[in-house]
């Protein structure tokens, strides 16, 4: 968990902590609820890096396993026709 926290820090990542700060510094000044939300989402994305910004649609180190080619299988595929 440190890892992920912690590495693959790039730009849109960074972007989406100052722009969960804004939100939440508008919040804490005007009180509305959108800007609580918006904090909150972003600063979700941010921290955990996840979200289709930047191209990073997955965390770093779950996607490399969840795709990993070596566990892919040849798959053959049959026609049915009706009759």
């Amino acid at each position: 968990m440190k890892e992920l926290l912690l590495s693959n820090w790039h730009f849109m990542r960074v972007f989406r902590l100052l722009f969960a700060l804004a939100c939440l510094w508008s919040w804490f000044s005007t009180k509305d609820s959108m800007m609580l939300l918006g904090g909150i989402f972003f600063g979700y994305q941010a921290v955990l890096n996840v979200g289709c910004a930047g191209g990073s649609c997955a965390a770093g180190p779950v996607r490399s396993k969840q795709f990993d080619d070596k566990n892919t299988e040849d798959i053959t595929f049959e026609e049915v026709k009706r009759k």
